[in-house]
């Protein structure tokens, strides 16, 4: 119900996660963090925005920000290239939803989209917290 479960086996865990990280699918199926990813052309890039989600899993925010105006929304902050942010918002206890990504120059764009897709999620799944 609007989650990925295939993402645990990429994120697989190592004992020392303290968060489970699932990404989110559209009303269609579709796995929009995921597609995103995939679309990048330099492997690197995706090795290291796959390595700040690894952080998230392990409990670690520092480059996490709440979304102002966006309830239960937050931005991950990647620093790098054209300066990446992903989306996500907390669906339960120690449980964190993919929602999607851009880079800084779609920040507007993507917040309209996860807040869409956030509240897509909840609609579906009955209040979102598990």
């Amino acid at each position: 119900m609007g989650l990925d479960k295939s993402y645990h086996i990429r994120y697989a865990s190592n004992g020392k996660d303290t968060w489970r990280v699932e990404e989110y699918l559209d009303a269609q199926g579709r796995n929009v963090f995921r597609s995103w990813l995939e679309s990048l052309k330099d492997p690197k890039t995706s090795q290291r925005i796959d390595n700040h989600i690894g952080r998230l899993r392990r409990g670690i925010f520092s480059n996490s920000q709440y979304i102002e105006g966006s309830p239960g929304l937050y931005e991950l902050v990647m620093n790098f290239g054209p300066g990446y942010r992903a989306y996500y918002a907390r669906t339960g206890k120690r449980i964190l939803l993919l929602l999607c990504a851009s880079r800084k120059d779609r920040q507007s764009r993507s917040i309209e989209a996860a807040n869409h897709y956030f509240e897509e999620f909840r609609t579906r799944s009955g209040g979102g917290e598990r």
